[in-house]
């Protein structure tokens, strides 16, 4: 019995349809190694964070109590980031860098965990999950990839104007004061 096809050749546009299918499932499985291999970074990263003290828990317990948060997030500390950040899908945490708290005045770390707890309320991480599985999907169009330095530009406008609230002359200082430490370093 012969086998299937002999002799048969493929169109010039069915090969190229093919090879471009392939590329694209190429492209898409070499993202989803990137975006797992990040969450393995971001685990191991965690992991090396120590839990806060109990002033800032406190802190951080009353800000996402009045901020509306659900739950309270954990708060850890980490000599390995400049500047503080929200984490978590389901298990949210705060993580502040280890030497801000003795840096920054009871005000202006309200201001910083206001706007972290902000960012929590308004789930910018499940959106910035989604807006990477559709950066992920078309990846062949330009203007996607312009897409999650704009989500998160527009998510930090909003969580500092929410964290500010009528201070924005003292947030605006606060702000100033962190990224010349952060420049210093």
């Amino acid at each position: 019995m012969a086998a299937p096809f002999v002799g048969v050749s493929a169109s010039p546009v069915v090969v190229a349809v093919r090879v471009l299918c392939g590329g694209y499932l190429f492209v898409v499985a070499c993202h989803v190694l990137l975006v797992i291999s990040e969450a393995v970074r971001l685990r191991r990263f965690l992991s090396r964070c120590v839990p806060a003290n109990g002033r800032l828990t406190q802190l951080v317990t009353r800000i996402a109590t009045q901020s509306g948060l659900t739950h309270v997030p954990a708060v850890v500390v980490s000599e390995e980031i400049f500047g503080p950040m929200a984490t978590g899908l389901l298990k949210t945490r705060i993580v502040i860098p280890a030497g801000m708290p003795d840096q920054l005045t009871e005000r202006q770390l309200e201001f910083v965990i206001g706007h972290e707890c902000s960012h929590l309320r308004n789930h910018d991480l499940w959106w910035s999950v989604l807006i990477g599985i559709v950066r992920i999907g078309l990846w062949p169009h330009p203007l996607v990839w312009r897409l999650p330095a704009t989500h998160r530009l527009a998510c930090d406008l909003r969580c500092d104007a929410a964290a500010a609230g009528q201070d924005s002359s003292d947030y605006g200082t606060m702000l100033a004061q962190m990224a010349l430490t952060i420049s210093a370093k």
